[in-house]
């Protein structure tokens, strides 16, 4: 007996309870919870349970053969389109040698509140290039929100817009080396 209490109370005799206590407590979770393979969930009824076809998804959308459209963003009369937007905002953005007021002044009505924000305490001298070299192109649109990417010397600049009140912002700024 005294050779069994030395042995429970050694490191491994430590190491082996904790590992006992985690299977169980695993244990008794899986238990309760049901398991992700037969798609029970513990306390769920029947009615909520999905009574779909359990294939794979093969990624293939099929079309019904009737026109889709997404929902046209929703922009205010009169509004800047994305491209002049990111334009504008690349164009303000690329002059590290501009008085900080005056850069972050100029940023402001182009970017939303969270990039203004985040824009607070970087100075225009950490922008990494002076010259933009290419016109903003479009790389991705998804609804009401996309990212515009700018050719640079130094690098391609990345934008992120949204639409926020009926009209594009720029809400993030990415700076991609090359």
């Amino acid at each position: 007996m005294r050779r069994f209490t030395r042995l429970l109370f050694s490191r491994y005799g430590l190491v082996g309870a904790i590992v006992l206590l985690i299977v169980v407590v695993l244990t008794i979770s899986r238990l309760l919870s049901g398991t992700a393979e037969d798609g029970v969930a513990g306390t769920q009824s029947d009615a909520s349970r999905s009574t779909g076809s359990h294939t794979p998804d093969d990624g293939v959308v099929r079309s019904s053969g009737l026109p889709t459209a997404e929902p046209a963003p929703s922009l205010s009369p009169g509004a800047q389109d994305i491209l002049d937007v990111a334009g504008d905002f690349a164009a303000k953005w690329a002059r590290p040698g501009e008085d900080a007021a005056k850069w972050h002044a100029d940023l402001r009505p182009l970017s939303t509140e969270a990039l203004t924000t985040e824009l607070t305490d970087v100075p225009p001298e950490a922008v990494p290039t002076d010259r933009l070299l290419g016109e903003p192109v479009l790389s991705m649109r998804q609804g009401e929100l996309a990212q515009v990417t700018v050719s640079a010397v130094g690098g391609t600049l990345r934008l992120g817009l949204t639409i926020v009140n009926g009209h594009w912002l720029v809400s993030s700024v990415d700076w991609e080396r090359g």
